[in-house]
């Protein structure tokens, strides 16, 4: 099993005192990438990765985390920061060695397809501590901006921490990925059959007559992940429905939050129910974030033609999410 470090920055200081990092109206670095942090290390871990870590407690400061690190004999070294207020916007991985230079690029290329964060490339550091004196290669992970980059980091820490953690399974060469990201890949698996089967859409769908609507486009994807058992499917409703109803509570958590998605804490591979009507809900999973808004893994009358069809923003993200479905 491989063993990485993934740490928050600032924190418990060495006297005992606690060091917020920089800050920027009520927001402190520290509370924010301390978030980032335990979302990528939840990942490491769903895809059986040992992680070393403070998250989200960040009771660790940076002298104790190398030091950690290097005790731990770890293979990867990463600490999550953020810039200060008057930093421009955009991530901006910092690292000293050239297999630190691979990881940061990674992890910033996964970063950057999951959320909105731009960036301003990689950079190399050799004045830096953290980068210096740990025996694994370091990334000190520059999230970006406490002011430009500060309602993506609220909004969309799970997706950054989920692109970084893509990022470090890369690097290690780790072939088992979290649920979420096996429901993203099936999910392109059904999309290219359905276009390039031609499937039609239809309220009620038949998959042996190459039909298909939102309900059973999701479901389809959860049963090549093994959520949904073989010939079960779900639809949505004000509540739950359907075959794999059962299956779906045994790995899933069930909520039915009734408030737009900005309201909703949003994570990648969440299933929602976008209500439209007085009982009609749309199925969809949420892909990644994209110029601040989610985008979505969808099937619609609208959707089938393979110019529309998944990843997208629509025209729901306005309306009520009536049901979410989140893998455990």
């Amino acid at each position: 099993m491989s063993k990485v470090a993934v740490f928050a920055g600032h924190g418990t200081s060495q006297n005992g005192s606690w060091d917020s990092g920089c800050v920027y109206g009520k927001y402190t670095e520290a509370a924010l990438v301390a978030k980032i942090a335990a979302s990528c290390v939840q990942y490491l871990k769903a895809s059986g990765v040992d992680v070393v870590t403070d998250a989200p407690a960040n009771k660790i400061n940076m002298v104790k985390q190398v030091a950690r690190s290097n005790s731990e004999s770890v293979k990867l070294h990463v600490a999550f920061h953020c810039d200060y207020s008057k930093a421009p916007a955009g991530t901006i991985p910092l690292y000293t060695s050239a297999r630190g230079c691979r990881l940061a690029k990674l992890m910033n290329k996964y970063v950057l397809k999951y959320s909105s964060l731009t960036t301003r490339g990689v950079a190399k550091r050799t004045d830096l501590y953290e980068l210096n004196a740990t025996d694994a290669p370091a990334v000190i992970f520059e999230v970006g901006s406490i002011k430009q980059d500060l309602k993506t980091m609220i909004r969309e820490y799970d997706a950054i921490g989920f692109g970084a953690a893509i990022g470090i399974l890369e690097y290690l060469g780790v072939e088992s990925r979290p649920k979420q990201y096996k429901l993203l890949a099936a999910l392109d698996a059904v999309e290219h059959k359905v276009i390039s089967q031609h499937y039609k859409y239809k309220n009620s769908a038949n998959l042996n007559k190459k039909t298909i609507n939102c309900a059973e486009y999701i479901s389809w994807g959860l049963r090549k992940i093994g959520i949904l058992a073989k010939g079960h499917s779900i639809w949505l409703g004000k509540l739950m429905h359907g075959s794999g109803t059962s299956d779906i509570k045994k790995h899933c958590k069930v909520s039915h939050p009734n408030k737009k998605w900005n309201s909703c804490d949003l994570k990648i591979g969440d299933v929602v129910g976008f209500q439209w009507g007085n009982s009609k809900v749309h199925t969809m999973a949420l892909l990644r974030f994209s110029e601040g808004y989610p985008v979505w893994a969808t099937c619609g009358s609208s959707d089938i033609k393979a110019k529309n069809l998944s990843r997208r923003r629509t025209k729901y993200e306005k309306l009520p999410i009536k049901t979410l479905i989140r893998m455990k």
